[in-house]
Order: C-alpha cells, then structure tokens, then sequence
C-alpha cells in the first residue's frame, strides 16, 4: 500500500531552510575592457570572426 505521509514527513519543529536570494548580475560584464582587449579574448576563445 505504501507509507502514510506522517511517516515520511519531517518531524514537527523543524523549520525548512530560508531561500537565499541571488546575486546581482552585472549590466556589462565586459564593461572597461577596450575593443582590442575583447578580440583578442574572443580569438582565444575559439571565434572565427569576432565583431
């Protein structure tokens, strides 16, 4: 038949845990990095072309 909730359930008292909230993403995360600097990342990084 299977289990009763009662039994599976946690113990009362326990308190589940409290979500955390997310980070902040960053508007521009390339922002203070000249257009040479991003070629050059994104030549290393495999781009063929990168614009």
């Amino acid at each position: 038949m299977g289990t009763p909730a009662s039994v599976v359930s946690d113990p009362p008292g326990r308190d589940a845990p409290a979500t955390r909230g997310r980070k902040r993403a960053s508007a521009n995360i390339f922002q203070g990095m000249g257009l040479p600097e991003l070629r050059s990342l994104f030549l290393s990084g495999g781009a063929e072309r990168p614009e």
